[in-house]
């Protein structure tokens, strides 16, 4: 019997930031990455969970980003969208997912917004290949750390494992404890290379 892999996208599959292009001098919103990032990522933390569980939008959370720090509304949504369509698997990646797929359920979940659906899987077209379920915590209306792992109880029911026989390879902290403390075996990377060969070993 398959076991089942869990494996998370930003910054494990993929490590390009939003607004990174914006970090370039050519930009015209350059010189406002660290302002936006502070805001959406600190000051209105409340903004990206209302995000992440599909209650906003992405043109929402723009409006309220332009309005805020004084910023031009188009350019910035374009610019991020630009940025989400950059967020692409390497092949690497890709080859060694299609091995595990003889071993695996594979599952990619990722705590993400409507942006994912909308900008970053288009991009990715092989990702719906190779993946037997993609699950975005925007869709689901709940995070993998929500309720000391409701989402891992939920994904475990659905396939009626046991945890022992779940995997979850994600870089955040706040993911893998939920899981870990219900007997999932986590492996968390500290960079792209070490999700590669994390994933070989399996």
């Amino acid at each position: 019997m398959k076991k089942l892999l869990l494996i998370d996208f930003n910054k494990t599959l993929q490590d390009r930031l939003m607004w990174q292009s914006i970090k370039d001098p050519e930009n015209p919103l350059y010189g406002n990455f660290d302002k936006i990032d502070n805001f959406v990522f600190k000051e209105r933390r409340d903004l990206l969970e209302a995000w992440l569980i599909g209650s906003i939008n992405t043109e929402d959370v723009h409006l309220i980003l332009a309005e805020e720090l004084k910023l031009d509304y188009q350019i910035l949504l374009d610019t991020f969208i630009y940025d989400c369509e950059q967020m692409i698997v390497g092949d690497e990646f890709l080859s060694v997912l299609q091995e595990l797929q003889e071993k695996y359920w594979l599952i990619l979940s990722t705590d993400n917004m409507d942006s994912f659906d909308r900008f970053i899987l288009p991009q990715n077209p092989y990702l719906k290949v190779l993946f037997d379920e993609i699950h975005n915590s925007y869709n689901l209306k709940i995070r993998k750390s929500t309720n000391k792992g409701e989402y891992f109880k939920r994904v475990l029911y659905k396939y009626n494992i046991l945890s022992k026989d779940m995997i979850l390879v994600d870089d955040s902290s706040k993911s893998c404890l939920p899981a870990k403390n219900i007997g999932i075996k986590v492996f968390q990377p500290k960079s792209l290379e070490d999700t590669l060969d994390i994933l070989h070993k399996l």
